[in-house]
């Protein structure tokens, strides 16, 4: 009798033991992918994530930085959190008319333009101006006094807390970021050597975000001379630091915005996705955790399954992979056998969706299907279309839809979208989800 009870105990126990290994192997809630067709459309995207209804704050404001040089972006991330502001992006000769939809979707009573004419061009405010918008620049003459004018705004320079990143490194950075909003702390941006000449001299601690590399002793250094505290968040790369900033985060809810790590251009820094992660960052309470592009980070992996959150992939699939995206989060891979496709862009009042592929060659669409999910409607795609590698599709539907082959199909002269929010998927023909994205 005893033998049969200690196997039962220790059955019991074994269970047990399972159950709690098993509820910490991924993120529990799964993830979605936030995107757009390019760095312009997917800071729409995470605008509308953040603010689907539109604007909530008294204020109504935007923050509007140029799209090809992150620092001025990543700098805002406390005037994003005080605001309770997205951050959308624009050319600085032109601004994108996508831009300006999303503006007055939001209902957009000021916008803070970031930067000085070299940033954001007077062309840029002649397109927002007699449009019932409070215009603000905030600049400085260079990056690094930009900051400084952006906390100053916000009014977070009057905090005796203040974050120094490296302002030539983006990295370090954009791991600040989601605590820089959430807490409402500013970023002052430094060289490696040199202390931020614009920090209050009423601050009383500084975080440095990053390993001497970027940051240097001779700069910790100083501030310590001058009775200042000083906490360095540093790991052994990029992402151990990212890792330790997250968890410094201290937040009992562990969403979390996964955005890629590495720059897009080999010559200069450039994260088109993740500047605009903050605003999202400090709406969702969540951190923001990077990735390799292609590759998995074990130290990455290993973080995310301590996490209980839903995770927010920024960018399509050339910022985090899909495969990726799936070991990360110890989750079978959606991608299909017979190609790799991505839904860039959804439109649900025109009744537009665009799919490209991202293979390395041409797909044969038969036997794929699209869905609208609260639509509750399916297109088959044609047996004999073909789609050609790097090329897009959009299939159109509602009473203006038409086809034009290779570059447009026409689904229905129905209306198959939900106007009221809708999501489309996109199946391979083994019935395999390949993408979504929601409109």
């Amino acid at each position: 009798m005893k033998r049969v009870l200690s196997v039962v105990v220790v059955a019991l126990f074994s269970v047990f033991i399972f159950c709690q290994i098993s509820n910490h192997v991924s993120a529990a809630s799964g993830s979605e992918r936030i995107k757009g067709d390019n760095r312009y459309e997917t800071a729409i995207a995470i605008s509308k994530k953040g603010w689907p209804n539109g604007l909530t704050s008294s204020e109504k404001a935007v923050i509007l930085a140029r799209g090809d040089n992150p620092a001025d972006a990543l700098a805002a991330a406390s005037l994003a959190g005080v605001k309770d502001a997205p951050i959308l992006l624009t050319n600085t000769n032109s601004l994108p008319p996508e831009v300006l939809k999303e503006i007055q979707r939001l209902g957009t009573k000021k916008i803070y333009i970031l930067g000085g004419p070299n940033a954001i061009t007077h062309h840029v405010v002649l397109q927002l101006s007699n449009r019932g918008i409070d215009l603000k620049r905030v600049s400085g003459k260079d990056r690094f006094a930009t900051a400084a004018a952006i906390n100053n705004e916000a009014g977070t320079s009057n905090k005796s807390e203040a974050i120094v990143v490296n302002g030539y490194t983006v990295a370090d950075a954009l791991s600040a970021s989601s605590y820089s909003a959430i807490y409402e702390i500013p970023i002052y941006l430094s060289a490696k050597d040199k202390v931020p000449s614009s920090l209050p001299g009423h601050v009383k601690k500084v975080t440095i975000y990053g390993g001497a590399g970027v940051v240097s002793e001779k700069v910790s250094n100083y501030f310590k001379g001058k009775g200042i505290a000083v906490k360095r968040i540093a790991g052994d790369n990029r992402y151990t630091t990212n890792i330790k900033a997250a968890k410094d985060l201290n937040s009992s809810n562990e969403n979390f915005l996964l955005v890629r790590g590495t720059s897009t251009n080999q010559v200069k820094e450039d994260y088109p996705d993740a500047v605009a992660a903050s605003g999202l960052a400090n709406r969702l309470n969540a951190r923001i955790v990077l990735s390799h592009p292609t590759r998995v980070i074990n130290e990455v992996k290993n973080y995310l399954t301590t996490l209980d959150g839903k995770g927010y992939v920024l960018g399509g699939n050339n910022a985090v992979s899909q495969q990726v995206v799936s070991q990360l989060l110890n989750i079978p891979s959606e991608t299909g056998t017979t190609g790799k496709l991505d839904i860039t862009k959804l439109d649900i009042v025109a009744e537009k969706v665009t799919i490209k592929n991202m293979d390395q060659k041409d797909i044969s669409m038969a036997g794929w299907k699209l869905v609208s999910v609260d639509g509750n409607q399916t297109f088959d795609f044609p047996s004999n279309f073909v789609l050609k590698k790097g090329a897009s599709v959009t299939i159109t539907s509602g009473r203006n839809s038409y086809e034009s082959r290779p570059n447009v199909l026409q689904w229905s002269k129905a209306y198959l979208w939900d106007n009221n929010g809708d999501t489309a998927r996109l199946f391979d023909p083994q019935g395999k989800k390949v993408d979504e994205l929601k409109g």
